[in-house]
């Protein structure tokens, strides 16, 4: 039986805001647990009884919570558990352990390990299905708070570089590019201010081009326009 598709009959797929995998080696528990949470039709259910692929199942069906047992033959369950936490793609995913053990040192393991729940196997449907959508809808208000964050800095960044350009058109000439009177004017009272503080002088270059008018007259504007961006070109 091929642990990734276990002949158990699963909710069908589709806007289910809730989808839970199972890890657990015993297709008996497997069984119980999936008719637990067909009384919410909502939750779309999924087994895995091999714990060495449990990993890739979950990031192939990306899971809202997993329901992880703790004694597995040839696995650990906690090993598997940090196992998810260590993985970029399932570290955040909820994890309920399941276990047959009420023991609060085996509790404070779990916990230890990463586990965000226990519940002692096999609970009342009626907890379990609360849990699980507890946890679901935690994750996925992690998620949705995750994507507002990311859309909220890409807005804030594409803000940033509107305004720069905007700058930059606002203190630039339009034809040779260079700074414009504007930024002539707020760049030397800034200078003018650091020269009084730092007791410096300050001294001002002016370059004409020669002779210019008479060149624009008489090649015309576009060819006066196209001499003033090769002057500004070697500036």
């Amino acid at each position: 039986m091929n642990p990734l598709t276990n002949n158990f009959p699963v909710n069908t797929p589709g806007d289910s805001a809730v989808m839970v995998l199972l890890v657990d080696d015993q297709p008996m528990i497997g069984e119980a647990v999936r008719r637990a949470l067909a009384d919410d039709p909502s939750i779309d259910f999924h087994f895995c009884s091999d714990p060495h692929q449990a990993i890739a199942l979950a990031i192939q069906i990306k899971p809202t919570v997993i329901l992880q047992d703790l004694v597995m033959p040839g696995a650990d369950g906690l090993s598997l558990v940090r196992e998810y936490r260590a993985n970029p793609a399932t570290r955040d995913l909820p994890i309920i352990v399941l276990s047959t053990k009420e023991d609060p040192a085996v509790k404070s393991a779990a916990f230890g390990a990463g586990a965000n729940d226990y519940l002692v196997k096999l609970p009342d449907a009626i907890e379990l299905i609360a849990r699980v959508r507890y946890h679901s809808r935690s994750y996925l208000a992690l998620l949705q708070r995750d994507e507002a964050y990311r859309a909220l800095r890409e807005s804030q960044q594409q803000l940033l570089e509107t305004n720069l350009v905007l700058q930059r058109l606002m203190n630039s000439d339009g034809l040779t590019g260079l700074s414009n009177r504007r930024h002539f004017d707020e760049y030397l009272e800034m200078e003018w201010r650091r020269s009084q503080r730092e007791q410096v002088q300050l001294s001002i270059l002016l370059i004409d081009v020669d002779h210019f008018k008479a060149y624009n007259d008489t090649f015309g504007h576009v060819q006066g326009d196209e001499a003033l961006r090769q002057v500004a070109g070697q500036t």
